[in-house]
Protein backbone atom coordinates (compact mmCIF):
# COMPACT_ATOMS: atom_id res chain seq x y z
CA UNK A 1 0.00 0.00 0.00
CA UNK A 2 0.95 3.75 -0.81
CA UNK A 3 0.25 6.09 1.37
CA UNK A 4 -0.47 10.18 0.43
CA UNK A 5 2.02 11.65 2.68
CA UNK A 6 5.07 9.88 1.35
CA UNK A 7 6.36 11.74 -2.49
CA UNK A 8 8.87 9.14 -3.92
CA UNK A 9 5.96 6.31 -3.46
CA UNK A 10 3.33 8.08 -5.83
CA UNK A 11 6.13 8.76 -8.10
CA UNK A 12 6.94 5.48 -8.01
CA UNK A 13 3.10 4.29 -8.29
CA UNK A 14 2.66 7.26 -11.11
CA UNK A 15 4.97 5.57 -13.39
CA UNK A 16 3.83 1.89 -12.51
CA UNK A 17 0.51 2.85 -13.88
CA UNK A 18 1.85 4.57 -16.80
CA UNK A 19 3.79 1.01 -17.68
CA UNK A 20 0.67 -0.65 -17.08
CA UNK A 21 -1.23 1.84 -19.43
CA UNK A 22 1.20 1.21 -22.09
CA UNK A 23 1.24 -2.60 -21.34
CA UNK A 24 -2.27 -2.78 -22.01
CA UNK A 25 -2.63 -0.59 -24.73
CA UNK A 26 -1.87 -3.40 -27.49
CA UNK A 27 -4.58 -5.22 -25.48
CA UNK A 28 -7.04 -2.68 -26.42
CA UNK A 29 -6.21 -2.35 -30.05
CA UNK A 30 -6.50 -5.97 -30.21
CA UNK A 31 -9.79 -5.97 -28.69
CA UNK A 32 -11.20 -2.80 -30.67
CA UNK A 33 -9.91 -4.93 -33.76
CA UNK A 34 -11.78 -8.80 -32.32
CA UNK A 35 -14.62 -6.64 -31.95
CA UNK A 36 -14.28 -4.74 -35.69
CA UNK A 37 -14.14 -8.43 -37.01
CA UNK A 38 -17.14 -9.41 -34.70
CA UNK A 39 -19.23 -6.24 -36.21
CA UNK A 40 -18.08 -7.26 -39.83
CA UNK A 41 -19.57 -11.13 -39.78
CA UNK A 42 -22.67 -9.64 -38.44
CA UNK A 43 -22.98 -7.35 -40.74
CA UNK A 44 -21.73 -9.79 -43.67
CA UNK A 45 -24.46 -12.51 -42.02
CA UNK A 46 -27.24 -9.76 -42.12
CA UNK A 47 -26.31 -9.07 -45.97
CA UNK A 48 -26.16 -12.09 -47.03
CA UNK A 49 -30.12 -12.65 -45.88
CA UNK A 50 -30.78 -10.32 -48.82
CA UNK A 51 -31.89 -11.83 -52.15
CA UNK A 52 -29.37 -10.59 -54.87
CA UNK A 53 -29.62 -10.43 -58.42
CA UNK A 54 -26.69 -11.72 -60.26
CA UNK A 55 -25.29 -9.46 -63.07
CA UNK A 56 -27.08 -6.13 -62.33
CA UNK A 57 -23.85 -4.29 -61.18
CA UNK A 58 -22.37 -2.50 -64.51
CA UNK A 59 -19.18 -4.79 -63.51
CA UNK A 60 -20.82 -7.74 -63.96
CA UNK A 61 -19.14 -10.20 -65.64
CA UNK A 62 -22.21 -10.34 -67.78
CA UNK A 63 -21.66 -7.15 -69.10
CA UNK A 64 -17.52 -7.17 -69.77
CA UNK A 65 -17.74 -7.40 -73.44
CA UNK A 66 -20.31 -4.51 -73.46
CA UNK A 67 -18.97 -1.32 -75.15
CA UNK A 68 -18.87 1.96 -73.54
CA UNK A 69 -18.42 5.03 -74.78
CA UNK A 70 -15.00 5.36 -77.24
CA UNK A 71 -13.06 8.53 -76.66
CA UNK A 72 -14.27 11.93 -78.08
CA UNK A 73 -17.79 10.25 -78.62
CA UNK A 74 -21.01 11.49 -77.06
CA UNK A 75 -18.77 14.05 -75.16
CA UNK A 76 -21.55 16.85 -75.11
CA UNK A 77 -24.11 14.57 -73.26
CA UNK A 78 -21.41 12.81 -70.79
CA UNK A 79 -20.23 15.98 -69.88
CA UNK A 80 -24.27 17.19 -69.53
CA UNK A 81 -24.51 14.63 -67.20
CA UNK A 82 -21.24 14.20 -65.36
CA UNK A 83 -22.21 18.20 -64.66
CA UNK A 84 -25.61 16.99 -63.69
CA UNK A 85 -24.23 14.34 -61.19
CA UNK A 86 -21.47 16.83 -60.02
CA UNK A 87 -24.15 19.72 -58.54
CA UNK A 88 -26.56 19.30 -55.77
CA UNK A 89 -30.23 20.41 -57.17
CA UNK A 90 -33.92 19.09 -56.81
CA UNK A 91 -33.52 18.18 -60.25
CA UNK A 92 -31.87 14.44 -58.28
CA UNK A 93 -32.98 12.16 -61.47
CA UNK A 94 -31.40 12.37 -65.05
CA UNK A 95 -33.41 10.54 -66.88
CA UNK A 96 -32.19 9.33 -70.64
CA UNK A 97 -34.50 8.79 -73.33
CA UNK A 98 -34.90 7.38 -76.92
CA UNK A 99 -35.28 4.86 -79.33
CA UNK A 100 -33.98 1.30 -78.98
CA UNK A 101 -30.58 0.62 -80.24
CA UNK A 102 -29.65 4.79 -79.99
CA UNK A 103 -26.76 3.81 -77.33
CA UNK A 104 -28.85 4.73 -74.26
CA UNK A 105 -27.48 1.38 -72.41
CA UNK A 106 -23.41 1.93 -73.53
CA UNK A 107 -23.90 5.54 -72.23
CA UNK A 108 -25.62 4.15 -68.82
CA UNK A 109 -22.16 1.77 -69.10
CA UNK A 110 -19.55 4.56 -69.66
CA UNK A 111 -21.64 7.24 -67.00
CA UNK A 112 -21.19 3.81 -64.19
CA UNK A 113 -17.45 3.30 -64.96
CA UNK A 114 -16.91 7.08 -64.41
CA UNK A 115 -18.59 7.14 -61.87
CA UNK A 116 -17.01 4.54 -59.96
CA UNK A 117 -13.72 5.15 -60.61
CA UNK A 118 -14.07 8.55 -59.24
CA UNK A 119 -15.66 6.40 -55.82
CA UNK A 120 -18.75 8.22 -56.36
CA UNK A 121 -20.91 4.92 -57.71
CA UNK A 122 -23.57 4.21 -55.12
CA UNK A 123 -24.88 1.24 -56.83
CA UNK A 124 -26.08 0.21 -60.64
CA UNK A 125 -28.54 -2.43 -61.84
CA UNK A 126 -29.01 -3.17 -65.69
CA UNK A 127 -32.27 -4.82 -66.98
CA UNK A 128 -32.55 -7.18 -69.27
CA UNK A 129 -35.41 -8.94 -70.56
CA UNK A 130 -35.26 -12.49 -70.66
CA UNK A 131 -32.22 -12.61 -67.80
CA UNK A 132 -33.59 -14.33 -65.00
CA UNK A 133 -33.29 -12.04 -62.05
CA UNK A 134 -32.61 -8.86 -64.30
CA UNK A 135 -36.22 -9.10 -65.94
CA UNK A 136 -38.20 -8.29 -63.16
CA UNK A 137 -37.80 -5.93 -59.99
CA UNK A 138 -38.03 -8.54 -57.27
CA UNK A 139 -34.23 -7.90 -56.09
CA UNK A 140 -34.29 -4.49 -57.80
CA UNK A 141 -34.09 -2.66 -54.49
CA UNK A 142 -32.49 -5.64 -52.59
CA UNK A 143 -29.62 -5.59 -54.80
CA UNK A 144 -29.28 -1.74 -54.61
CA UNK A 145 -29.02 -1.31 -51.03
CA UNK A 146 -26.32 -4.30 -50.65
CA UNK A 147 -24.23 -2.85 -53.48
CA UNK A 148 -24.89 0.73 -51.49
CA UNK A 149 -23.99 -0.86 -47.78
CA UNK A 150 -20.64 -2.74 -49.26
CA UNK A 151 -19.74 1.15 -51.37
CA UNK A 152 -20.44 3.76 -48.61
CA UNK A 153 -18.92 2.15 -45.51
CA UNK A 154 -21.01 4.54 -42.70
CA UNK A 155 -24.31 3.26 -44.04
CA UNK A 156 -23.57 -0.38 -43.71
CA UNK A 157 -24.71 0.07 -39.91
CA UNK A 158 -28.26 1.52 -40.65
CA UNK A 159 -28.85 -1.19 -43.87
CA UNK A 160 -27.47 -4.03 -41.13
CA UNK A 161 -30.00 -3.26 -39.00
CA UNK A 162 -32.55 -2.41 -41.65
CA UNK A 163 -32.53 -6.37 -42.41
CA UNK A 164 -32.70 -7.16 -38.71
CA UNK A 165 -35.49 -5.04 -37.53
CA UNK A 166 -36.94 -6.52 -40.56
CA UNK A 167 -36.22 -10.19 -41.35
CA UNK A 168 -38.90 -10.58 -43.66
CA UNK A 169 -38.37 -7.60 -45.55
CA UNK A 170 -37.41 -9.65 -49.22
CA UNK A 171 -40.82 -10.85 -49.00
CA UNK A 172 -42.48 -7.44 -48.58
CA UNK A 173 -43.36 -5.35 -51.81
CA UNK A 174 -40.76 -2.85 -53.36
CA UNK A 175 -42.14 0.58 -52.12
CA UNK A 176 -41.64 -1.10 -48.24
CA UNK A 177 -37.96 -2.48 -49.63
CA UNK A 178 -37.46 1.10 -50.84
CA UNK A 179 -38.61 2.82 -47.64
CA UNK A 180 -36.31 0.42 -45.15
CA UNK A 181 -33.47 -0.87 -46.97
CA UNK A 182 -32.37 2.63 -49.35
CA UNK A 183 -34.67 6.08 -48.35
CA UNK A 184 -34.06 5.10 -43.84
CA UNK A 185 -30.54 4.30 -43.99
CA UNK A 186 -29.70 7.00 -46.25
CA UNK A 187 -31.91 9.43 -44.00
CA UNK A 188 -30.15 8.35 -40.98
CA UNK A 189 -26.72 9.14 -41.96
CA UNK A 190 -24.59 12.24 -40.12
CA UNK A 191 -21.62 11.61 -41.05
CA UNK A 192 -21.01 15.31 -42.62
CA UNK A 193 -18.19 14.49 -45.05
CA UNK A 194 -20.66 11.89 -46.64
CA UNK A 195 -23.23 14.42 -46.78
CA UNK A 196 -21.26 16.65 -49.28
CA UNK A 197 -20.65 14.02 -51.36
CA UNK A 198 -22.60 13.23 -54.23
CA UNK A 199 -23.23 9.32 -54.91
CA UNK A 200 -25.07 8.28 -58.12
CA UNK A 201 -27.06 5.04 -58.98
CA UNK A 202 -27.17 3.96 -62.39
CA UNK A 203 -30.48 2.41 -63.50
CA UNK A 204 -30.06 0.68 -67.17
CA UNK A 205 -33.04 -0.35 -69.52
CA UNK A 206 -35.91 0.23 -66.59
CA UNK A 207 -38.35 -0.60 -70.19
CA UNK A 208 -37.22 -4.41 -69.86
CA UNK A 209 -38.30 -4.65 -66.42
CA UNK A 210 -41.68 -6.72 -66.28
CA UNK A 211 -44.10 -6.07 -63.67
CA UNK A 212 -46.99 -8.27 -62.60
Amino acid sequence: MFQTGNSEHLQEMEKLLGELKSDMAPLKKIDDIHQGVSDTKADLEHLSKLPYAKGAAFNSGLWEHKARCLRGTRVNLLQEIRTWSEIASDAGIYWLNGLAGTGKSTIARTVARDCHDQKRLGASFFFSRGQGDLGHAAKFFTSLATQLANTIYALKPYVCSAIAENPDISERGIAEQWKYLIFQPLSNVKDVSLQSRQFILVIDALDECFCD
